[in-house]
């Protein structure tokens, strides 16, 4: 069995060409359902049924995993039984007509402005993780770039006259503008910080850990949690927090959802209109809090 992943590893990776952080969320639900097979007692994947998938679902339904990452477990898990019966490893498709779960209408997580402030402010300029961190808080708010984008951001992609990134792979690489603020940050830190801190064998990207490497997702997040308590914000956020915040308070300003979706490298239609959503319910709550005969006062 050992063998078999293997080699799915190797298809996604090579003829699939499939992103490193695809790939191993492809092999993380595989090992999720390896797990959850041997408390069945069953060591080998080929041996499963359609049936046992279907307990699997329900079982990820009660651990209360949201429908979205139930989807895509499903998506990994047709991928890898196609392979498995294209290479000869197992006879039959257990996934073939397995249902997936509707997609729970909802609205993203954002911050107020305020909370945005105060946010951005707790990163301290004084050495040389204080001058990083305020740069790439400050560029993931003006940007709406992906954490992937931010920490795979090369320092030659940065063009600091023009006020623009180049960010994204291949085909969907783009152009995304950003404001003075994200601009200063940057600047600071590569003359105040990153030029000092060169170590032997650095790499390219523009935000990297004390090593000289480059920064992690973890220790993004980390960061993220980091400022998150100093600050006292409440609210549950995540990295994806501050692309979901630029989308809904560039909105809010007035630009267009289609430029939005261009400055995110996003097309989906389901995004858009859930970005949709939430900014509606969000000045629906504005206009009844500023407008004196929105509510009747008792």
């Amino acid at each position: 069995m050992t063998r078999l992943v293997s080699k799915y590893i190797d298809y996604l990776s090579g003829e699939k060409k499939l992103s490193k952080n695809t790939v191993e969320s492809y092999i993380r639900d595989i090992h999720q359902l390896s797990e959850y097979l041997e408390n069945l007692g069953i060591s080998d994947l080929c041996d499963v049924t359609k049936p046992i998938l279907i307990t699997y679902v329900i079982y990820m339904q009660r651990s209360e995993k949201a429908n979205s990452s139930i989807t895509r477990s499903i998506v990994s898990l047709r991928s890898f039984y196609k392979f498995a019966v294209m290479s000869g490893y197992s006879e039959g498709d257990p996934t073939v007509d397995l249902e997936v779960p509707k997609s729970e209408q909802r609205t993203v997580q954002i911050l107020n402005e305020e909370e945005i402030k105060c946010l951005l402010k707790f990163p301290k300029t004084v050495d040389f993780k204080g001058y990083r961190d305020k740069a790439m808080l400050e560029l993931l708010y003006a940007t709406g770039v992906k954490v992937s984008e931010l920490i795979e951001l090369k320092a030659v992609d940065v063009n600091l006259a023009e006020c623009y990134i180049i960010c994204g792979k291949g085909s969907k690489r783009r152009a995304v503008p950003m404001g003075e603020m994200a601009v200063l940050s940057i600047e600071r830190y590569i003359a105040c910080a990153r030029s000092r801190q060169i170590v032997e064998n650095q790499d390219d990207e523009l935000f990297l850990n004390l090593n000289g490497k480059q920064l992690t997702r973890q220790g993004f997040w980390k960061i993220l949690k980091e400022y998150k308590n100093k600050a006292n914000i409440t609210s549950n956020i995540t990295p994806h927090t501050l692309r979901h915040t630029f989308a809904v308070h560039m909105m809010e300003n007035g630009t267009e959802v289609k430029d939005v979706q261009i400055m995110l490298g996003n097309s989906s239609q389901s995004t858009s209109e859930m970005y949709k959503k939430t900014l509606d319910e969000h000045i629906s709550e504005v206009y009844k809090k500023a407008h004196p005969r929105a509510v009747i006062k008792e």
